[in-house]
Formats: C-alpha cells, structure tokens, sequence
C-alpha cells in the first residue's frame, strides 16, 4: 500500500528566518539506574525556529550527556543557518541537510539535531494552519495507554520496593515501568519478584 505524504511535507507558506537553541539540565525527583551509569539530572535541548511570517516552530530532545546537548545545540544552530531563507518544507529541508552532513555521517548527534530541525517545521506548519500536529499528519485524537517512566532502575530489591512505594504515592499514571538488565538473570528475577510482592500488598 502506497503511504501518500501530506502536502504540507512538500509545500509551505513559511520562510526559515533563525534559530534559537539553549540547553537545561532538569533534575530528576527519582534517579535512574542503568547498566550504564545513575542518571540524576536530564540536559535537555529546547530550540525555536523562527519565520519570516512570526511563525515559530519548537522541539526538544533529550541529550543523554551535557556535552551531548551542547554538540546537538551546536549542530542545530549550524543546520539552520545553512537553510535560512528558505521554504520551511519539512521533506525537502530534511533531504539537504541530510546530504550537506553525509561526509560527517547523519547519525548520533547529527540525526537528532536534524530531527529537531524536522520536529520543529512540522510544529510550525502545524501552528500555521491552526490545527494539532497530529491533525496535519492525517491521524485521529484518540486515548492511548501510558505508563509512570521515572525510578525503578536498576537497584536492589529492597530498594525497588521503597522507591515504588514513593511512586504509587505519587502516581500519575495507572502503571509504572520497571527496568531489568542486572549482571544476572537471577537479579532481575528478584527485582521483578519485589515490585510484584509490593503490588499484591497495594493491590495496584
């Protein structure tokens, strides 16, 4: 089955003027655990990209690591200049940025600051034809299940059950995720064995 594109992929209104990126380092309430490291603060990347018409597009990104961040940050400020003054067409944008990066390859740091770029002509278009982005894109608004994301790291099995204690406490949503990847099978059972015990005792 042929996918057709939206018109607003290949055709705008809008004219790509500036961006404006900055970066924040948010603390987290509930750290979490990987196999590789403890993350207790998310730098995040905030950019808006401005239009001839007033326009201004916005998209974020998680940037793993501050450097990360400043290399996304960087590399969006660049890709824009590079397409300033021109259309704000999200396909054909994307297409030569993708080209102008294929030396430094379009991947890690570059992808997701040209996905940023990406994210934020869509948003634009979107705030343009005054419709929801999910409108544009030809979908439907329709409820979809969620799950609370934040703690349940890799720990011990004690401390999974304090930490999801605090997070049904503070509950958001009407299921938390919890994360495995230990040294051992035998430590993800046990991990998984305590929130269970926990649940069954909360009747969550």
């Amino acid at each position: 089955m042929e996918i057709q594109a939206p018109a607003t992929a290949i055709q705008s209104c809008l004219t790509i003027r500036s961006a404006r990126t900055r970066v924040i380092k948010v603390p987290l309430r509930f750290t979490l655990g990987t196999s590789a490291d403890v993350v207790r603060t998310v730098p995040i990347v905030l950019i808006d990209i401005t239009t001839d018409e007033g326009i201004i597009g916005r998209a974020y990104a998680f940037g793993y690591t501050v450097s990360g961040a400043i290399a996304i940050s960087s590399l969006v400020d660049e890709a824009v200049e590079l397409v300033k003054g021109m259309p704000a067409v999200p396909f054909r944008v994307s297409e030569l940025l993708s080209r102008r990066y294929r030396l430094l390859g379009v991947t890690g740091a570059v992808r997701m600051a040209l996905s940023m770029v990406d994210v934020a002509l869509w948003d634009a278009q979107a705030i343009a034809r005054e419709v929801p982005l999910h409108e544009l894109l030809g979908a439907k608004s329709r409820a979809i299940p969620a799950y609370d994301s934040r703690g349940l790291g890799l720990m011990r099995p004690d401390q999974l059950a304090d930490e999801a204690l605090k997070l049904f406490e503070d509950r958001k949503l009407p299921a938390m995720k919890l994360r495995l990847g230990h040294p051992t099978l035998a430590e993800d059972v046990a991990s998984v064995d305590a929130c269970c015990a926990y649940c069954r005792q909360a009747s969550v």
